[in-house]
């Protein structure tokens, strides 16, 4: 999905889409346990952060080869522009978990961002 010859932000909405569907299957419940267990198990820190480096440095990949698309990244790498978006799932996805009332916040606030790439684009 993410070397797909698709625009930036058909890219960015499927891996809302994908946000949706891991929630569904227990994987975030199951991810954000372990990261959780990782912060008093080193094993299992070590093992998660590895995981979690492997989706970062993706995303980070993604950004690189949409530079044409995004422009100017004024003063962002694609390093940290990838870390902020990884950030961004992620603490989406804890609130998530805590209920539906973050449902409509933390979707509103991804999705704005597919939105903003789409109108830019990229």
């Amino acid at each position: 999905m993410y070397g797909a010859e698709e625009p930036l932000w058909r890219r960015y909405e499927q891996a809302c889409a994908f946000l949706r569907d891991d929630l569904a299957s227990g994987y975030v419940r199951m991810l954000q346990e372990m990261i959780a267990a990782g912060w008093t198990d080193t094993a299992i820190g070590t093992e998660v952060s590895g995981l979690l480096r492997g989706w970062f440095d993706l995303l980070e990949r993604v950004v690189r080869e949409a530079a044409d698309e995004l422009g100017d990244l004024g003063p962002f790498s694609p390093r940290s522009i990838a870390a902020l978006v990884g950030l961004a799932f992620m603490g989406g996805e804890s609130m998530l978990l805590l209920g539906d009332s973050w449902e409509a916040d933390v979707f509103d606030a991804l999705e704005l961002v597919g939105a903003a790439l789409k109108a830019h684009g990229a």
